[in-house]
């Protein structure tokens, strides 16, 4: 009898962390520059390995399904050659609620428009892992870099959009 409400208990664990932690991984993905479908494929192929009871064993559940779902989101960007897909406005967007208006969401954060000025590099990849809530040493762990030279880009990314605001106007 006891398995069954520790089960439960698991599932009621994951039924929360889930709702309130997709929308937050997807947009890492989306901020990283990966599309909102593959983000969310990424997204949701992530919280399958973290099913019950994976989720219960991780001290730090939220940084681990980041690095999972960021570590799938590169594999995929590697595998693909190109993207046929069909009309993305049909296949609207998975994993996000149904009443989420995605336009009205980027568009509210601005920092996707200014993390795409910075390109595809390092510095769009530190900054955005830092908006997220990373550490430079969580950083540098999941990217291969020192923490120094994490440090270092995050500043040069922070001059890069000083520089690319003024230069704008805004």
């Amino acid at each position: 009898m006891r398995a069954v409400s520790d089960q439960s208990a698991e599932i009621a664990e994951f039924s929360k962390f889930y709702i309130e932690n997709v929308p937050r991984l997807v947009a890492f993905l989306v901020y990283n520059g990966v599309s909102w479908i593959d983000a969310a494929d990424c997204v949701q192929e992530t919280l399958i390995d973290a099913l019950p009871p994976v989720l219960a064993t991780l001290e730090y559940p939220y940084a681990w399904c980041r690095c999972v779902a960021y570590r799938k989101a590169c594999d995929l960007a590697q595998r693909q050659r190109e993207a046929p897909v069909a009309d993305p406005e049909l296949a609207g967007s998975p994993l996000v609620a149904p009443g989420i208006d995605v336009e009205n969401f980027e568009s509210n954060h601005e920092c996707l428009r200014w993390l795409a000025r910075l390109g595809g590099g390092k510095q769009r990849e530190v900054l955005a892992w830092t908006y997220d809530g990373a550490t430079p040493a969580e950083i540098a762990a999941e990217l291969g870099m020192n923490p120094a030279t994490v440090r270092s880009t995050l500043r040069n990314a922070r001059v890069t959009l000083r520089r690319l605001r003024a230069k704008g106007g805004e």
